[in-house]
């Protein structure tokens, strides 16, 4: 507690209030720290020995509490209370915080080498399935919500805030048209209700735009414009789906092999690996496969071994 100077003891002893309001003053010269405020007998004075009492001080003390520390004093228009007061005003005890942040990660589209993205990618899909098991699901895979950690090959995700509490690791019911459309699974896209299986199938789409627009020169990333895949963040969400399942159909890896750049172009046989167990059959999955977590992550774990070992040799 603050220690009180000898003529605020006497303004409080000769007030009626006495030692009820010398917590309440020390508390209020602790607090703030403005030197108009403290070093003001006559804001003291005011405080303690005005007609209205103790309905004054703790009007004032309110009005004090919603002023920054360097503000002025309130002016008197803004303490004085006409009338006596009837009743006393409840005190809130306000505490300052300020949040100190720092960069924590980086997009893995900023992956420098494909052993880091690969890395990336099986953090967050471990993640996920770790979301899930708490009755969470995410909804909203992205290039922009998976993350690298700085210094670290690791990944994670972020941007739950369009994610739910699932009453089992079945479908939830919840709209399925949530996340960024050029990610989000078919039958996400036409309205199915958002299961993990539709995560599951953005995370392909992640690797497979990645794979195309995001090229590494001279050890820095650098993004490029496909025009055949520009309008995906554009269409209408039926048109969308509709262009994704004819794509995936007919074989979508017969007409994109041009378009991997060349960085990238080592994860092209593991991608249609991901392709046949995504989409068996050229079509995406009606039903809910739990195993689907794992069979993503064995094909991305011998990717990451197989390109490891072939850049060490």
């Amino acid at each position: 507690m603050a220690q009180l100077s000898e003529s605020e003891l006497d303004i409080i002893k000769a007030n009626p209030i006495k030692d009820e309001f010398k917590t309440l003053l020390a508390t209020f010269k602790s607090t703030y720290s403005n030197a108009k405020v403290v070093d003001s007998p006559a804001a003291y004075e005011k405080l303690l020995t005005d007609p209205a009492g103790k309905g004054l001080a703790l009007r004032f003390i309110g009005t004090l509490q919603l002023l920054p520390a360097s503000s002025a004093l309130p002016s008197r228009k803004q303490t004085v209370v006409t009338g006596r007061a009837t009743t006393c005003l409840p005190i809130h005890n306000r505490v300052r915080r300020r949040v100190i942040i720092r960069d924590f990660g980086k997009p893995i589209y900023e992956a420098s080498s494909l052993v880091a993205l690969i890395t990336g990618l099986i953090g967050a899909i471990e993640g996920h399935e770790s979301l899930l098991n708490t009755r969470i699901l995410h909804r909203n895979i992205s290039i922009n919500n998976i993350m690298l950690r700085k210094n670290k090959n690791n990944g994670f995700l972020i941007d739950a805030d369009l994610g739910i509490r699932t009453g089992s690791d079945r479908a939830s019911g919840a709209p399925g048209k949530t996340g960024t459309k050029a990610f989000i699974a078919i039958g996400a896209l036409l309205g199915e209700p958002h299961s993990f299986i539709h995560d599951l199938e953005s995370f392909f789409w992640v690797l497979f735009w990645i794979c195309i627009h995001y090229n590494v020169l001279k050890g820095k990333v650098k993004r490029r414009i496909v025009p055949q895949y520009k309008h995906w963040n554009y269409l209408p969400t039926e048109r969308l789906a509709s262009e994704k399942a004819s794509q995936i159909s007919k074989g979508i890896f017969d007409t994109v092999d041009s378009y991997f750049t060349e960085h990238c172009k080592p994860l092209l046989p593991y991608l249609k690996e991901l392709y046949q167990i995504v989409f068996p059959g050229g079509r995406k999955w009606f039903t809910e496969h739990r195993a689907l977590y794992s069979d993503i992550t064995r094909i991305l774990k011998k990717a990451k071994d197989n390109i490891k070992a072939e850049t060490v040799s």
